[in-house]
């Protein structure tokens, strides 16, 4: 037993004792060696994030800058587009969290041959292309190396000129309007209607655009227009509505007395005052602008401009035998010939007028009249494509600089004149032009006198090509087509 005892008291055998701690130090190394590679990884795949985020955010910002541009370039007047000549880019910063940006904009503008122009741009400057940069520089949050993204687009831009034939009517010396007409827009209310005198709108008329006048816009009956009644000399709204805004510049006065007005009521001075009153919000009494002057047109009939529509295809019929029913009568010539003739410039000292045994003018191809006595339309008959689906240009025109009745319009369409929809017409006149009684239109009216429209007429705004058009030399707008757009600068 006493041996027993002695050996429970001999201490145990310590010898593996060493080979734990090794194993333990050497589990502990194992995982902090996990951990920091882990942790390595983890950074590292962050980091990568990080630059793959940045780079997305400056790409994207740079291409937004661009299209930013482009989309100003394209809505709004000259006085207005960007514009930053070389070596001058604007600059702003943006918060795309978690990431820092500053977006450089650079736009430069050339003609022709190629000239740089100055900014801002001048309305007389004629530019054909514009250069536009995008660059982005985007600083990752916690610091680091940045990002810059730069994207390029070349613009082919087209002017828009302040003689261009961009309305739906032009009166010159005023609108009148009355009894059921429909004015519908080409794309959206894009249908606008200008005068250098007054606008006068009454019983059940409907204007999917905007109305523009140098003189006064009155509102006496059941009239509705989409988008805004600009005037310089004053507004009077008895009835009706105005979608857009009401805008009387020239420090006159918009008299409301029963328009409503689902935008705003901007002018000096707002008749009578309890409108405002009652209408919390709706007024604004501030000095307005006269809407933008135009010039009527100019288009003439002298050698010059004949010939700009023989280089367009048009081959010219000279037809002077007014009413003689052969192939020198302009009638008798679009009536019998038109179907099978191609492009056409009939130019006649006549005035236009069909037997009352016409019934309907078809045409094989476009066909501009230019008559100097104008156009008389006064019966039912029907102008019509010889193809449903080949739409023809029909350029009605009393050449600028023809003599005007104060009896007779230069151009009346009344008595059911039916223009099909493979039809698209011009009709312009330094005169007078009367469009009246169930008449169909697809296309513009210019009278450099008055434009009347009455009794159960629809008009469709079509702009047709024009050519030869003189008067002003002044860039208004412009239209693009992009040539290209790309990435030009990747730096890592």
């Amino acid at each position: 037993m006493l041996t027993s005892f002695l050996q429970r008291l001999r201490p145990a055998d310590r010898r593996d004792e060493g080979a734990a701690l090794i194993v333990s130090l050497a589990l502990v190394g194992l995982a902090t060696a996990l951990m920091t590679t882990m942790i390595t990884v983890a950074v590292s795949d962050n980091r990568a994030t990080g630059r793959d985020r940045a780079r997305s955010a400056a790409v994207t910002t740079a291409e937004g800058a661009v299209d930013r541009a482009l989309s100003t370039i394209q809505e709004a007047s000259v006085a207005s587009v960007p514009c930053t000549g070389a070596g001058a880019p604007t600059s702003e910063d943006v918060e795309v969290g978690p990431d820092s940006l500053v977006i450089q904009t650079e736009v430069v503008y050339y003609d022709a041959a190629g000239t740089v122009a100055g900014c801002p741009l001048s309305p007389g400057f004629v530019a054909t292309r514009a250069l536009i940069r995008g660059t982005s520089i985007a600083a990752p949050a916690g610091g680091g190396t940045s990002t810059t993204r730069s994207v390029e687009s070349l613009v082919q831009l087209k002017p828009l000129f302040d003689n261009d034939l961009n309305k739906a009517i032009f009166g010159n010396a005023g609108v009148v309007a009355s009894n059921n007409f429909d004015l519908y827009g080409q794309n959206g209310p894009d249908a606008d209607v200008y005068t250098n005198g007054n606008f006068s709108c009454a019983n059940n008329q409907h204007y999917r655009g905007s109305v523009y006048a140098q003189g006064t816009i009155s509102m006496t009956g059941t009239c509705t227009i989409d988008v805004n009644a600009h005037a310089g000399q004053g507004f009077t709204g008895s009835r009706g509505q105005v979608q857009g805004d009401v805008i009387v510049g020239n420090g006159r006065t918009a008299t409301m007395t029963g328009a409503a007005v689902a935008g705003k009521v901007r002018a000096s001075v707002v008749s009578p005052a309890a409108y405002c009153t009652s209408n919390a919000g709706k007024c604004v009494l501030q000095p307005q602008a006269a809407p933008p002057a135009q010039a009527f047109p100019q288009l003439k009939a002298d050698p010059a401009t004949l010939a700009t529509w023989t280089a367009q295809g048009f081959a010219t019929k000279v037809a002077n035998s007014c009413g003689a029913k052969n192939d020198s009568d302009p009638a008798w010539w679009l009536e019998n010939r038109a179907s099978t003739a191609g492009k056409t410039l009939l130019r006649t000292s006549c005035r236009l007028s069909f037997p009352t045994n016409t019934k309907t003018v078809r045409l094989g191809a476009d066909v501009a009249v230019f008559a100097d006595g104008g156009v008389d339309l006064s019966q039912s008959m029907t102008f019509e494509s010889t193809s449903s689906s080949q739409v023809r240009n029909l350029y009605l025109i009393q050449p600028f600089g023809s003599t005007c009745s104060t009896s007779v319009p230069g151009i009346s369409l009344s008595q059911q004149v039916t223009m099909a929809a493979s039809v698209q017409e011009l009709l312009y006149s330094p005169c007078n032009v009367d469009k009246a009684n169930q008449t169909t239109l697809y296309g513009q009216v210019y009278a450099g006198g008055t434009a009347t429209i009455s009794n159960k007429t629809d008009a469709y705004y079509r702009p047709l090509p024009v050519f030869g058009i003189t008067g002003s030399n002044t860039v208004k707008s412009y239209t693009s087509d992009v040539l290209y757009k790309r990435e030009v600068v990747e730096t890592p």
